[in-house]
């Protein structure tokens, strides 16, 4: 039995995801049965992404939280509380049922239970466990409020605790040498895999430079501190006698927090869920996926220290999609350069952004065949993102860990 937790996601956040690392373990382990432990709204979502003939193998142990009575903070801390002790009772029994002929895939947890989860499964050497380390790796290096400082704390001592039958899974290529570099972990205990994706089988129909306007997006969620995404709009005020006489298009697709409100203005075509400004919700797949084919580019402006240690969502549509990327300089984007060759534009500036803006507006025909590579890169790189290749790339690392 292969057991699969998320303790966390609700609905269709991290859907994607989940449903690829399940696809993935059953590729690997073919015929083996897969047990989901998770929120049920989450589970839901998922298995859209299953086939009839998958969803043979799959069960689904649903965890059902208690809510505050009150919103008041004592009430929101009690209940927090109770989640916590649900979440290490749950731990507590799968350990003691589980077997060395099982799987444990650990993807989403609080970090302070998955401080526990490591302790306990040194009681439990037996047992085979994979874990994803996610986003809070960022912490690490670069904590600025005392919940990130104590986030980074209790992951500093889990990474320590040496732990029997554990791997640890990074979502990227870039991490795991800084990582291993800085002492954090050992090249034993950590593997490393590209992002994935199931719905590789979809076929997009390609846009083209022929004609104006130029449309490039934000995609995903916008926030101010870990994207930079308010550069969306200082773009957009840069071009906006460009965008006054539609030769140029620019949108942000998925949602809105409100971090970046109040650099907002009408130069930017909002594609979002938002119900309000101030309350940011996802559009729906479907939406998503119907806005992202039309642009022909997808911009980024990540900080250089950001998304190092994490995976995006969005440079995975942008790879699926097959929709060359403008960026600011930034380390994944410098590895995608490498590995997939020319994939959009990589520049130093907004100013820089701008100009090449300005650039392909003027010119779109002396871009076009450019423009064809890129987004012929784009699909022969995304090959490395299915279930396929990386579970090849997955059982190879992991070798004699479990047969």
């Amino acid at each position: 039995m292969i057991h699969f937790i998320d303790h966390t996601s609700v609905g269709n956040h991290h859907m994607v995801f989940n449903a690829s690392i399940v696809k993935i373990l059953m590729k690997m382990y073919p015929g083996e049965e897969i047990m989901l432990h998770g929120i049920a709204s989450n589970q839901k979502s998922m298995d859209e992404f299953f086939t009839v003939e998958e969803r043979k193998h799959i069960q689904e142990q649903p965890i059902t939280y208690t809510t505050p009575k009150t919103n008041s903070l004592f009430s929101k801390t009690l209940n927090f509380l109770k989640k916590e002790q649900l979440r290490k009772q749950h731990f507590q029994t799968l350990l003691r049922n589980a077997t060395r002929d099982d799987l444990i895939f650990l993807s989403i947890t609080q970090f302070t239970c998955f401080y526990y989860f490591r302790k306990l499964k040194r009681k439990f050497p037996h047992i085979p466990v994979i874990a994803c380390l996610h986003g809070d790796l960022d912490f690490l290096y670069f904590p600025t409020s005392l919940y990130e400082k104590y986030n980074a704390r209790v992951h500093r001592k889990l990474l320590k605790l040496k732990v029997d039958q554990f791997r640890f899974l990074l979502l990227n290529k870039i991490a795991r040498k800084i990582l291993v570099k800085d002492g954090y972990v050992t090249e034993a205990e950590v593997m490393e895999i590209e992002h994935p994706y199931s719905e590789l089988s979809k076929q997009y129909s390609p846009v083209t430079l022929s004609k104006l306007p130029l449309k490039v997006a934000h995609i995903g969620s916008m926030e101010l501190r870990r994207k930079n995404s308010h550069f969306t709009y200082e773009l957009a005020q840069q071009l906006k006698g460009k965008i006054k006489e539609e030769q140029l298009k620019v949108e942000a697709i998925g949602l809105i927090t409100p971090s970046v409100i109040p650099y907002k203005n009408e130069w930017v075509t909002e594609i979002v869920g938002n119900e309000q400004d101030d309350k940011p919700k996802y559009l729906t797949r479907a939406q998503y996926e119907d806005a992202l084919a039309g642009i022909h580019f997808s911009l980024f402006f990540l900080p250089e220290h950001e998304y190092v240690f994490r995976a995006s969502g969005a440079i995975v549509d942008t790879i699926i999609f097959e929709k060359p990327v403008i960026t600011l300089r930034h380390p994944y984007f410098e590895y995608l350069f490498r590995e997939a060759g020319n994939v959009g534009f990589m520049v130093d500036t907004i100013e820089d952004m701008k100009t090449l803006l300005d650039r392909i507006i003027a010119d779109p025909a002396s871009f076009a065949e450019t423009y064809q590579l890129q987004c012929a890169n784009l699909k022969s790189f995304k090959e490395k993102l299915s279930i396929d290749n990386i579970a090849a790339d997955l059982k190879l690392q992991i070798g004699n860990f479990r047969k």
